[in-house]
C-alpha cells in the first residue's frame, strides 16, 4: 500500500492540499462519463456534477454492480458505451 500512496503523493504537490484549486477553462468537446454503483473512490454526485464544466454536451452512463476499475470489471459494457457515444457524431 505504501508504494501506491507514494505514487499519488508524487503526482500532487503538497501545497495543492491547502491552496485553492486552479481555475480551468470549460471542456469544449462532448464528454462521455461512465460511473458504476460500486465505485468507492468516486461518488455519483462528483461524476454528474462534472457536467457543469462541459460546454458541448455531457453524456452520463451509470453501470450497476461494478467497482472503480471498469476497464477490468466491465470491459464489454464500457466498450459498448464508448462505441455508442463515438458513433453518435456530435
Amino acid at each position: 500500500m505504501t508504494t501506491h500512496l507514494l505514487w499519488y503523493r508524487a503526482n500532487l504537490p503538497h501545497q495543492s492540499f491547502v491552496a485553492d484549486p486552479p481555475t480551468l477553462p470549460p471542456v469544449q468537446v462532448p464528454v462521455l462519463s461512465v460511473w458504476s454503483s460500486g465505485d468507492r473512490a468516486l461518488s455519483e454526485h462528483q461524476m454528474t456534477n462534472s457536467a457543469a464544466y462541459c460546454e458541448n454536451g455531457f453524456t452520463y452512463v451509470r453501470l450497476e454492480g461494478y467497482g472503480h476499475w471498469l476497464p477490468i470489471e466491465a470491459a464489454k459494457e464500457l466498450t459498448d458505451s464508448i462505441i455508442e457515444f463515438s458513433s453518435r457524431g456530435d
